[in-house]
């Protein structure tokens, strides 16, 4: 397995087809700390400039009236690094690298949020954003924290 673990087939509402990195992002709070996230949105480009700040699902347009919200938030708390990339590969059937885990738990989330057809490059990848998406049940939304 190579850096292509974590590139995903995206295809769009309007059938264009598109390979973008599929993993977690790592991005510095203004104290200097260090946090990895995903990205909610696999249709908008970053900008690495932004100064992003945490927002609840109510601020999040993604989230905001997506009735699978409560779907995308257990896949974050059940997907990669929420659960080893051992764990993960377990409930599956298959061996993960780190960047598989990464980019079958986004792919996942951007099915949910985006409503596209992700699929990650690499097969268990795949699986597991399959897996995901199957195991996927609606939980509360938690209070912000950002740790």
């Amino acid at each position: 397995m190579g850096p292509w673990d974590y590139i995903s087939h995206v295809t769009e509402p309007e059938g264009e087809d598109d390979r973008m990195r599929g993993g977690l992002l790592e991005v510095w709070t203004a104290d200097g700390d260090t946090l990895f996230v995903y990205c909610l949105d696999g249709l908008s480009p970053l900008d690495w400039n932004a100064a992003y700040r945490e927002a609840g699902a109510s601020e999040a347009p993604t989230l905001k009236g997506n009735p699978d919200a409560g779907k995308i938030d257990w896949i974050l708390r059940h997907g990669y690094p929420s659960l080893s990339e051992a764990a993960l590969g377990e409930q599956i059937g298959a061996r993960l690298s780190k960047n598989a885990a990464a980019g079958g738990t986004r792919a996942a989330i951007w099915r949910l949020t985006n409503h596209v057809k992700a699929v990650p490059m690499n097969p268990a990848g795949a699986d597991l954003a399959d897996y995901l998406v199957a195991h996927a049940v609606d939980i509360e939304e938690p209070a912000p924290s950002l740790n």
